[in-house]
C-alpha cells in the first residue's frame, strides 16, 4: 500500500484534496506504461493487467465484483482507461475518490493518472 500512500501525498503536493486512500481489492496495471507496472508491483493487492482496453477487466472482474460488493479499485493508467472505468463505476454507486495526473517519464505519451475508485461516501451527491 506504500504506492497508494505515495500517490495520495503527490495529490496533496499538486493541490488535490487530502484523502486517506481506502485499501484496494484490486490494482489495475496499464501495460502501455512502465510506470504503471512499477506502481502495481508496490501496491500490495492483486493485479489485473490491461492494455488500455477495460473490456476484459469489466467482464472478468469488475461487473461481478461491483454487483456483489462495492470493491475498491486503484490504478495508474492512461486517462482513456480511467474515463471508461469512471462511467462503469457510476452505474454501481462508485466514483473516483482520488485522481492525480502525472507526466510519464518518457514525456512522449499522454499523461498518466493515479486514481482510486471506491463507494461514494454516505450523503455524497451524484
Amino acid at each position: 500500500m506504500g504506492a497508494l500512500t505515495t500517490a495520495a501525498a503527490a495529490g496533496r503536493a499538486f493541490g488535490a484534496p487530502a484523502v486517506q486512500p481506502p485499501p484496494p481489492h484490486l490494482i489495475i496495471e496499464d501495460s502501455r506504461y512502465a510506470e504503471s507496472a512499477a506502481f502495481a508491483a508496490q501496491a500490495g493487492a492483486p493485479v489485473f493487467r490491461i492494455d488500455g482496453d477495460v473490456t476484459a477487466l469489466w467482464y472478468e472482474r469488475l461487473d461481478r465484483d461491483w454487483r456483489t460488493r462495492q470493491s475498491v479499485v486503484a490504478g495508474l493508467t492512461g486517462a482513456d482507461a480511467l474515463f471508461c472505468l469512471e462511467r462503469l463505476a457510476m452505474d454501481r454507486g462508485l466514483r473516483a475518490v482520488f485522481k492525480v495526473e502525472r507526466q510519464p517519464a518518457s514525456g512522449e505519451r499522454p499523461a498518466l493518472v493515479h486514481w482510486i475508485i471506491a463507494p461514494k461516501p454516505r450523503g455524497a451527491g451524484a
